[in-house]
């Protein structure tokens, strides 16, 4: 439950990112990347919004895949260029500073073969959510399809009540770290058929802390 607040507590230190959200996420940050990128081929156009440091986007170039990278930090943005990798493979990528919901203008009429949420969808209301999941829907090629790595609210009536007990306990905490109301994306579900898209496959990590979703059209 406190993904989020903390991961936007680190954000401001961008050093060292990468190791304490792998700490936050007991060791399933890295473990995450590992299966997305096991979805990404050789020569793939690849969408990653909320690119952060470069982690995820840097293993997709150096598997051959052509990178879109998207972020609205500009020190998770900096970071990502100083790395020695990002000039190693800097033909394969093209990073933009702009939030989720304006890359639509930023990328034009651009089709990708995969868009990438890695944590980002709980920041977002479910307005924008919905809004966001429905340009990156308009934004994939026909056999394309987006992959989502977070921590969702659960379906579970018991699992979704201990959620709402440690949103409540953990609600100063989070505030005070985030100066916001950010949570575990909720009615994830119904956002994805508001926005026309359906889950195609699900994976989980973490004893289900951590969802992993293959969507398409």
């Amino acid at each position: 439950m406190l993904i989020y607040g903390l991961m936007k507590f680190v954000e401001s230190a961008p050093r060292r990112y990468e190791r304490l959200m792998n700490i936050l996420t007991f060791g399933n940050y890295n473990k995450t990347h590992d299966l997305l990128i096991n979805e990404i081929k050789p020569g793939s156009l690849v969408l990653d919004v909320g690119c952060g440091t470069g982690r995820l986007s840097l293993k997709c170039a150096r598997l051959g895949a052509k990178i879109h990278a998207v972020d609205s930090s500009i020190h998770m943005i900096s970071m990502f260029k100083k790395r020695p990798e990002y000039k190693k493979n800097k033909k394969n990528i093209t990073i933009h500073e702009c939030g989720c919901a304006s890359m639509k203008q930023v990328l034009g009429d651009m089709k990708f073969d995969i868009i990438v949420y890695s944590f980002l969808l709980g920041e977002l209301s479910e307005g924008i959510r919905i809004k966001t999941l429905q340009k990156a829907g308009e934004m994939l090629k026909k056999k394309g399809f987006i992959l989502i790595a977070d921590e969702l609210w659960p379906k579970n009536k018991l699992l979704s009540m201990v959620y709402n007990i440690l949103f409540v306990l953990l609600f100063i905490p989070n505030f005070l770290l985030t100066r916001t109301l950010i949570k575990p994306a909720k009615k994830i579900y119904a956002n994805l058929e508001a926005a026309g898209l359906k889950i195609e496959n699900k994976k989980s990590l973490g004893c289900g802390i951590i969802s992993i979703l293959k969507i398409k059209k």
